[in-house]
């Protein structure tokens, strides 16, 4: 199903078997030349890519891109982004340094602390540390929400909660949430390896380009796959 929205956030996370580790990568909304399942290349940037082939081109492209399987995938807008903090009560988040831009009201100061209302969104929000600070946010945001919602103690019923979110679009088997709850409860201790793939390791070239595409990060697939299978496992 192809869409008018651009992913601005692109976010592939792994548990490994043993519940030792999660791994959570980052692809840069600004990364071109992405493969595609069916072998072609997108030339356009990766956060249109969903508007033109839907979810399953662009987790096909991912999986060419990575060179790994991915098993399920979450899609959600902001505005229930912004309802799941809500039904929550907010979230725990160690803002690293203090946070101030002016244009979507966020002013917050360094130090662990309970985010609620409007802030948490803000926070993921802002590029006030570049694009990539901001893609930085998004991960420790999704271990943050993540880690909450498996607390036993949590008296969200997700299952629920889940059926009232408007744009939620997923694969992922709800009858089997019970399971997947547990596995991540196994995994509540595990070591989380977050990566954003960002210059100069993962890029042959970032700046602006002479043509319409602009401002791009030409990625280098070879790291980036290097990578990806080093911490998920691949093919």
């Amino acid at each position: 199903r192809a869409s008018s929205f651009n992913t601005d956030a692109i976010v592939v996370a792994s548990i490994d078997a043993a519940h030792r580790q999660v791994s959570i990568v980052a692809l840069p909304r600004d990364t071109v030349n992405i493969p595609l399942a069916n072998g072609l290349l997108y030339t356009g940037k990766v956060n249109s890519l969903y508007a033109s082939y839907g979810i399953e081109g662009l987790r096909g492209a991912l999986e060419a891109t990575y060179g790994i399987d991915i098993d399920y995938y979450v899609l959600l807008d902001m505005s229930d982004f912004g309802r799941l903090i809500t039904a929550l009560g907010g979230v725990e988040i160690n803002v690293p340094t203090r946070m101030i831009d002016g244009k979507i009201g966020l002013d917050l100061q360094a130090g662990l602390q309970r985010l609620d209302a409007n802030d948490p969104l803000r926070y993921v929000r802002t590029r006030v540390d570049t694009d990539y600070g901001r893609a930085g946010r998004q991960q420790q945001m999704v271990v943050a929400l993540v880690r909450q919602m498996i607390d036993p103690e949590e008296p969200i019923d997700l299952l629920e909660f889940a059926a009232s979110l408007r744009s939620l679009e997923t694969d992922l088997p709800l009858d089997k949430l019970p399971t997947l709850l547990e596995i991540g409860r196994r995994s509540a201790d595990a070591h989380v390896v977050s990566q954003t793939l960002r210059p100069p390791r993962f890029a042959l070239f970032e700046g602006i380009e002479n043509g319409p595409r602009g401002w791009v990060m030409i990625p280098n697939l070879a790291e980036m796959r290097a990578y990806v299978q080093a911490v998920m496992g691949g093919e």
